[in-house]
């Protein structure tokens, strides 16, 4: 959802708010909810979803472990595919 949604932080809170209106990231949510969201948006809708601060606070520390990994292998692709 971070690399795909809209994220603000909520003033005044603790929390950040992911905002989408791509048919395609609402389905991948609608699948992990096991249908629990209508899977298709209607002209002019969004979905969002609110999520506290803390936890992606946690999300992002637990990244930086594959920080170095994600590098090289952008690096590898880049090679792999854009230079030839």
């Amino acid at each position: 959802m971070f690399a795909h949604w809209a994220i603000r932080r909520v003033p005044n809170e603790d929390c950040i708010i992911l905002m989408t209106n791509d048919a395609r990231e609402v389905k991948k949510l609608h699948e992990r909810s096991k249908g629990k969201l209508p899977p298709i948006l209607g002209l002019g809708e969004v979905r969002y979803a609110i999520m506290d601060a803390a936890d992606v606070c946690g999300v992002c520390v637990h990244m930086q472990s594959y920080e170095t990994w994600i590098a090289q292998k952008t690096a590898d692709w880049y090679k792999q595919y854009a230079e030839s």
